[in-house]
């Protein structure tokens, strides 16, 4: 699960909030006095909770989208800083952040709006049935109902239509417009910052588990105006405008990620905090990331014989990836036999290296487990660990997931496993301070095409896309089956699941309730 900032989250869950009582309003509205009456009763309160809506996330926009523009700034003026090359920070272009702005509140509001009048339409299509029934006016309202949560059912409650015409739900599209456009006024601060200091060129940053698009477009150098003869435009990579092409984590806030001051509970890690990366340095934590979801979860185990216990194995969700094979894989695609990179220090009596947790390498040395250490003083270093066991599950419940964004790296140790955060962005680049120039200009100039190496972040990229949509499929069913058959459907849609999965008397209840 790619990680969802905590401010873009909060959008995401006002969404939720909203779905969520549209449904329990349509479907617990009692059915009482006329048609007419019924109808502009449900009205009221959708057009109402539809309106608030458009008020809390117009407010998020215009507070949470200059930061984003801001921090793109800030993080390009300093790669000029590091390079010692003289710029001034410049101030965000208001135009371009009062665009961003309409645009995304354009957008949001559309979609609430196209909601709004297609329940609008159904309840007067199903009034209209009613009546064609020639039903006695006490049952006509009743009816009436019936009609509407058939048709919402069918057509999606709280969902509008995409560019093909395919259904989506209001709470995903908002994540997606949320996560692109946030994403997108990094990028444009990034690029204004550039600019405006006479540069070019900038570099997209390059990680694993990609999708098709981002697949073949990472890793290159890209001329922001386009006239440069030997890097290939930025609007390759961002289409028309300066977009992004696309925005992992732990169940448990009690993992233990190291620190320059010692182990910290990753549920306790604050931005500023240094962690170690997988270079052996500390960097410092930039971003926090908190997410909600009942995700697929993998749980690694190693052969470390001489220290038994939770520091032999790693649970994460199986798109989190770690160092394996010197290669960053996501956890799903760990294979037993692999070697996986865990921290190590040396044995306290032989020097030889030994994994972070253990104070000696064997039995013979000793076998009490190292807790607590002292800050860095550049003796860590990483050593290969067998993976022995590895097991997948489903969650049954839903938990607040857990991930950093850290400075450079992306990377951080977590029980002494090596782990990996990342998303694409663009960074400055400056070809003179470069000793490989000449390399990553070929490397940017090859074939917009897929590669081998490529194939493989798209085939574990696809592979995470068939579990979200599992997850999608399952939650609309869950909220049809609240409609029609709000006796028999469990509250919650953890509980849902579970039902389904064990696919038993009571889903086949609830399936029986909603044909009748």
């Amino acid at each position: 699960m790619k990680p969802i900032p905590e401010n873009v989250q909060n959008l995401i869950n006002q969404y939720d909030r909203s779905q969520k009582n549209l449904i329990e309003m349509i479907a617990t509205k009692t059915a009482r006095g006329n048609s007419t009456i019924y109808r502009k009763r449900i009205l009221a309160g959708v057009n109402a909770e539809l309106s608030s809506l458009n008020e809390y996330s117009a407010k998020w926009v215009k507070t949470e989208l200059p930061k984003s523009y801001k921090t793109g700034i800030d993080k390009s003026y300093a790669e000029f800083r590091k390079q010692n090359i003289p710029t001034e920070l410049v101030a965000p272009n208001n135009i371009v952040v009062a665009n961003l702005v309409d645009n995304m509140v354009g957008q949001l509001s559309d979609a609430t709006q196209f909601v709004g009048r297609r329940i609008k339409d159904d309840l007067r299509k199903a009034g209209v049935a009613a009546v064609a029934d020639k039903l006695a006016t006490g049952s006509t309202v009743k009816q009436t109902k019936q009609n509407l949560l058939t048709r919402l059912s069918d057509d999606g409650i709280v969902s509008i239509l995409d560019k093909r015409g395919r259904p989506i739900r209001l709470d995903a599209y908002a994540s997606m417009i949320a996560r692109t456009t946030t994403r997108e006024a990094t990028n444009r601060g990034a690029i204004q910052q550039v600019q405006d200091s006479g540069s070019d060129l900038v570099q997209m940053t390059t990680h694993f588990s990609t999708c098709p698009i981002c697949a073949p477009l990472e890793g290159r150098v890209y001329s922001i105006s386009g006239k440069s003869a030997e890097y290939p435009p930025l609007n390759k990579a961002f289409g028309g405008g300066y977009s992004t092409i696309h925005p992992n984590c732990f169940i448990d806030p009690q993992v233990p990620i190291f620190t320059s001051k010692g182990w910290v509970s990753i549920g306790k890690v604050k931005v500023g905090n240094l962690v170690l990366t997988h270079t052996g340095k500390f960097r410092k934590v930039t971003k926090l990331h908190r997410n909600i979801g009942s995700p697929n979860i993998v749980k690694i185990s190693i052969n470390n014989r001489h220290s038994k216990g939770v520091y032999n194995n790693l649970t994460v969700t199986t798109n989190h990836p770690i160092l394996i094979n010197d290669k960053w894989v996501d956890a799903i695609d760990a294979k037993l036999g692999d070697k996986i990179k865990i921290l190590s220090h040396p044995c306290e009596n032989c020097g030889r290296p030994t994994p972070i947790y253990n104070k000696t390498c064997s039995k013979k040395c000793g076998e009490e487990v190292l807790r607590v250490l002292a800050n860095h003083n550049d003796e860590y270093v990483f050593i290969d660990a067998e993976i022995t066991s590895i097991s997948t599950q489903e969650s049954k419940r839903t938990h607040t997931l857990y991930n950093l964004s850290v400075a450079k790296d992306e990377s951080y140790v977590a029980k002494g496993f090596t782990v990996h955060n990342c998303q694409h962005s663009i960074v400055p680049y400056f070809p003179e301070m470069d000793d490989d120039s000449e390399k990553l200009k070929k490397e940017s100039n090859r074939a917009f095409e897929i590669s081998k190496e490529d194939q493989k972040s798209i085939d574990s990229y696809n592979k995470q896309q068939a579990i979200k949509q599992e997850r999608r499929m399952d939650r609309n069913e869950w909220e049809k089956s609240t409609l029609l058959a709000p006796v028999q459907t469990p509250k919650t849609f953890s509980g849902f699941r579970s039902v389904k999965r064990a696919d038993g008397k009571r889903y086949e209840d609830i399936r029986i309730a909603i044909k009748t």
